[in-house]
């Protein structure tokens, strides 16, 4: 299976307050670490980064593409970078640029998991991880298919695959503490993050 991987990095970080991407993690952007540990996985040539038209980034490795309208949220970006994505590419491990925590061996048993599925996410009682997951390329003419009907609802569009929905802790083995799953919103996440990571907090 050729893999491919989208980093989504253009949302409006509203509760965070500032770009989360260009926040600092160690000597590196949050954006930078998580496209070096997915490119432990996935290679830089097979990833794409997907930002809003006029977000300043980092230096990256990875193809670059842009939202051609701001904020419609994760669905259309996930849409514009399966575009981008060279045509070898089989299935995609899809993640925010705020999940800075994301362990390699997450991506891979994801991978793993697919098989003949349209997607593998992870869930718990109360979630969905839609943005810690793997899909096949084949969902683009769904996704787009949706936004044209002015329906942009990851949620909603996962409810329509064939997806294989693994319960969080069948990746404790791996991710005893579900650092994969953890998004940053807010400061305090953030503050957190840096904490688990092993970093001093400004």
């Amino acid at each position: 299976m050729q893999r491919g991987a989208i980093i989504l990095c253009g949302g409006q970080s509203s509760r965070m307050g500032v770009d989360k991407a260009l926040l600092p993690f160690g000597d590196e952007t949050m954006l930078q670490r998580v496209v070096r540990i997915v490119g432990t996985q996935v290679t830089s040539k097979h990833t794409v980064v997907v930002a809003s038209s006029q977000q300043e980034l980092p230096e990256l490795p990875t193809l670059v593409c842009r939202d051609d309208e701001e904020y419609r949220g994760p669905l259309a970006a996930m849409a514009r970078g399966l575009a981008a994505l060279p045509n070898d590419v089989e299935a995609v491990f899809i993640t925010g640029c705020d999940a800075p925590l994301l362990l390699p061996e997450v991506i891979d048993f994801l991978f793993a998991e697919l098989g003949s599925a349209d997607a593998v996410v992870p869930h718990d009682a109360e979630h969905l991880h839609p943005l810690c997951a793997v899909y096949s390329v084949g969902v683009q003419e769904r996704i787009e298919k949706q936004i044209s009907q002015g329906q942009h609802s990851l949620y909603q569009f996962i409810k329509q695959l064939d997806a294989n929905l693994i319960d969080t802790d069948i990746l404790r083995p791996i991710d005893p503490e579900l650092l994969s799953l953890r998004n940053l919103n807010s400061h305090d996440d953030y503050l957190s993050a840096l904490a688990a990571a092993g970093f001093s907090t400004p």
